[in-house]
């Protein structure tokens, strides 16, 4: 997993919760990279996963919560570091549409060895798509939070519905989306 989704964590607990929150949160995992994170390393999943259990543990917070509120978080700071994916579009559902096949390639040749989430849609309406997010992962919580994120940044209000078929891959979640009022 790449190093900036572990330096925006770290960015979002220093900012909501305290840097010796923060440090509490590292000394208390027992991380094989020390809890030093560069945004250009890769770091192993259950270093995060470890880093949200403390944190969850910390704030009592579920993770579920943790996970949208760090979305919010990554979505800001995914505005600062790369506001061109963001100005080139003008709504929500642009936006994600565009990930697999422009924000993603992007992304893979600047790390050529990224493992990426898969985001695809369907039933593509002015006011209604259908958003297919899988990963062995399983964060569709924090695609929650970044959804919701987006849709403030373009100032629209999404309904937002998961639900997967029953038929449908055991790492893929589908999030169904209405756009109520734009921006």
């Amino acid at each position: 997993m790449k190093g900036i989704i572990f330096t925006v964590f770290s960015d979002f607990v220093e900012t909501n919760y305290g840097v010796d929150q923060l440090d509490d949160i590292l000394d208390s995992c027992d991380l094989a990279s020390g809890g030093a994170y560069t945004a250009v390393g890769t770091y192993d999943f259950s270093e995060l996963q470890a880093l949200f259990g403390a944190l969850c543990k910390a704030q009592n917070m579920e993770l579920s919560e943790a996970l949208r509120l760090y979305g919010h978080h990554l979505a800001a700071a995914f505005v600062t570091q790369y506001p061109d994916f963001f100005q080139e579009v003008d709504d929500t559902f642009s936006l994600l549409k565009n990930i697999e096949n422009h924000i993603h390639v992007e992304v893979r040749k600047l790390y050529p060895n990224a493992e990426l989430p898969s985001f695809s849609h369907k039933h593509d309406e002015s006011n209604h798509l259908t958003l297919i997010y899988s990963s062995p992962r399983k964060l569709g919580d924090l695609v929650v939070g970044l959804i919701e994120a987006a849709s403030g940044y373009y100032k629209e209000t999404i309904r937002i519905e998961r639900k997967s078929p029953i038929d449908a891959p055991a790492e893929s979640e589908h999030f169904y989306l209405t756009r109520l009022s734009n921006g």
